[in-house]
């Protein structure tokens, strides 16, 4: 009698949508209808992560004459091949080996990919790829400090201090050394 016209009672279940899973993306997946994503940064690095998969190895064909010749041209400029996309391909490499050049870069995802990308791009991806591996200096801050001690048996006294996100120092390790060098 006074009902909204809405099932209340909770006896019907949601539709069921599949979840998307990263472990399962190569050059055969095939996206669904009402794929959920738990968040829009995982399904634009999806759909990146695909398109240079699939749309990397593709060529075009121009008919130049209608003579029995035909010239392929390679398609190598593939915006989805971001500079975080080619660092995420390339941190393995550059924390295996002491020097990775920027040619050597573009070299290997061209041939692996077929994708050709500028060298500012591979120079920000080595830049993205570093700091990964080595981590962010501004956020990890340890810092050391010595001071003379003035005793009959002298030595530095020497401080580890880090800082917090709120820019607030405090100390991690103390300790009594001879003379302030790197073996102490």
């Amino acid at each position: 009698m006074d009902s909204s016209g809405l099932d209340q009672s909770g006896d019907e279940e949601c539709p069921k949508f599949e979840r998307f899973r990263q472990k399962q993306l190569n050059k055969d997946y095939k996206f669904k209808w009402d794929m959920e994503f738990n968040y829009l940064v995982d399904f634009r690095e999806a759909i990146r992560e695909w398109s240079v998969l699939n749309v990397g190895h593709m060529h075009t064909y121009v008919i130049k004459t209608l003579v029995d010749t035909h010239t392929r041209d390679t398609v190598l400029n593939n915006r989805s091949a971001s500079s975080k996309w080619v660092a995420k391909v390339v941190i393995k490499r550059m924390q295996t080996s002491e020097t990775v050049r920027i040619c050597d870069i573009m070299q290997a995802i061209k041939h692996k990919f077929s994708v050709g990308f500028s060298v500012a791009r591979a120079w920000r991806a080595k830049l993205i790829a570093k700091k990964i591996i080595e981590g962010d200096a501004k956020k990890p801050f340890v810092g050391v400090d010595g001071c003379h001690l003035k005793t009959k048996y002298a030595g530095q006294l020497l401080v580890v201090v880090g800082r917090d996100p709120n820019d607030q120092y405090f100390p991690l390790a103390f300790g009594v050394v001879e003379t302030e060098t790197k073996e102490s």
